[in-house]
């Protein structure tokens, strides 16, 4: 809120300046106190859309200058806000593809991220994506090492399969993935960003 506010008060300062006002003059002239002023002026504050008539007003300028400004500023971040949930559905959806291909589900939703991640708010919301990618990656091959040391152990026979058990295994963690992935993806549809909550950011 604090950057949303800055603009405007820069708007009210240009304002006060141009008419050779000190913020106690403007203060007695829109009837509002000092300290409004001043927080308004520094971006601490949202002003009511009354002390916004008033202070457009006292500095003999439209109402419309002061408001639309404002609504301008609301609109680019949520514009910004909304681009940055599309990026993360890629980057969920670029994973599900990646897990054809070893490494792929966190190489591809990696570079995408990378690409977009100037002014990226939404960070921890990525390195969680990202961090449940590597943690798949590395359940699943730490599984599949197991899964042959217990069939070496029960048989004795290196390499021996009676069934093909890194397939079936394969086909689970798939379907792990797929399941947490369309979860992401509705969380990130209903404009949430806190995912995978019980996992670390790796990132």
């Amino acid at each position: 809120m604090q950057n949303e506010n800055l603009s405007l008060g820069s708007i009210i300062i240009g304002h006060r300046k141009k008419l050779g006002l000190s913020q106690e003059v403007l203060a007695e002239k829109a009837n509002v106190s000092l300290s409004t002023i001043q927080r308004i002026e520094k971006g601490t504050v949202k002003p009511r859309s009354f002390t916004l008539k008033t202070l457009a007003t006292a500095l003999e300028i439209d109402f419309s200058e002061l408001i639309t400004e404002n609504t301008i500023t609301k609109n680019n971040t949520f514009q910004n806000k909304e681009h940055e949930f599309v990026v993360l559905k890629r980057m969920a959806i670029y994973s599900l593809f990646g897990t054809f291909i070893p490494l792929f589900n966190i190489i591809i939703p990696y570079v995408f991220w990378r690409k977009k991640k100037e002014n990226f708010t939404l960070k921890n919301s990525a390195g969680k994506l990202l961090s449940f990618q590597v943690l798949w990656l590395l359940t699943f091959i730490i599984c599949i090492f197991l899964s042959d040391f217990t069939v070496y152990l029960i048989t004795g026979l290196e390499g021996y399969r009676p069934f093909p058990i890194e397939f079936f295994m394969y086909i689970f963690f798939i379907i792990i993935h797929v399941v947490f992935t369309l979860k992401v993806i509705t969380k990130l549809n209903a404009k949430e960003s806190n995912i995978f909550t019980s996992i670390p950011n790796l990132f």
